[in-house]
């Protein structure tokens, strides 16, 4: 399976800003990866190639230097999101900016609301919530209030605050996509930073925090791994088995196997891999917040 991209960004973030080398080791190495990095050595961070599907990355020590340049997110909600937040713990001023879709059609005013709460300062150069954005540091600390619908701002806010001066007390409303931000906080307590998170809803998050490099691999993705796996449910007198994808990972897309169990599947976990064979399936009403990213799939499954 194809490596996970959620794991791939937070470890490269999190690899960014130890103190000292990283090794992250097969990585979604794509266009938004690549930016990625454009952006993190931008903030000061070291990052290359290092063997065969891996990569050097030398932190910043949670220091971010202010960028000499605008950093173009593309078309990449995750760089623009999280990097305005860590934009707004640098010194200087960071600016923001992406394709049509980022100028023009996803908001950033809640993230910029809350940094400004926090005692950093950010603005939208148009006025309309939206890309170009403006963010200058210090990130204060304090306490923020947060929609939740969209998990980016929302994790984003929860790394940055690490490097905050101050304690900081989140509060998110409608708080929706947990797993994702399950992930970040997975990243987070495995750098050592306890945060308290209370149902989603409440979170405090320590000020000033730190962590050592490390070395990872980036477990599969299980968004991919469904696809092959729904066939061997649907088509007539099949086997399948995907191997490469971790039972015990924090990925929201897993739940998406109880799911299919609750609608008749027959699939197996196992020491070789996931097994999916041919079932009859029944009809059953599904909340995909948790796994947006399998609802075309799960319509084809009905």
């Amino acid at each position: 399976m194809p490596p996970n991209k959620s794991h791939s960004f937070r470890a490269l973030i999190m690899a960014a800003l130890a103190s000292g080398e990283s090794r992250i080791v097969a990585p979604a190495v794509s266009s938004d990866w690549l930016r990625g990095i454009e952006a993190m050595e931008m903030f000061g961070a070291s990052i290359e190639p290092k063997g065969q599907n891996a990569w050097r990355v030398i932190g910043t020590g949670g220091r971010l230097r202010t960028p000499d340049d605008v950093i173009n997110c593309g078309n990449s909600g995750i760089i623009y999101r999280f990097f305005t937040a860590l934009g707004a713990t640098a010194d200087g001023y960071t600016v923001l900016t992406g394709d049509e879709s980022i100028r023009r059609i996803r908001p950033c005013q809640p993230l910029l609301d809350a940094l400004n709460a926090l005692g950093a300062w950010g603005v939208s150069t148009k006025g309309d919530g939206r890309a170009p954005v403006v963010v200058r540091g210090p990130l204060k600390g304090g306490r923020a209030e947060i929609d939740g619908a969209d998990s980016q701002p929302v994790s984003a806010l929860l790394i940055a605050c690490c490097l905050a001066q101050e304690p900081t007390e989140l509060v998110v409303h409608n708080p929706g996509e947990k797993p994702w931000v399950g992930v970040t906080l997975h990243w987070l307590t495995r750098m050592g930073v306890n945060v308290q998170n209370e149902g989603f809803q409440r979170y405090c998050i320590p000020p000033r925090q730190g962590w050592e490099g490390f070395e990872v691999t980036i477990p599969g993705d299980w968004s991919a791994a469904m696809y092959p796996l729904v066939a061997g449910l649907i088509c007539p007198d099949s086997e399948v088995t995907v191997v490469g994808v971790d039972p015990d990972d924090v990925q929201g897309d897993k739940m998406v196997l109880d799911v299919l169990r609750d609608m008749g599947a027959e699939i197996e976990v196992t020491d070789g891999g996931v097994v999916a064979r041919s079932s009859r399936l029944q009809g059953r009403h599904i909340d995909c917040n948790d796994f947006i990213d399998q609802f075309m799939l799960l319509a084809v499954v009905g």
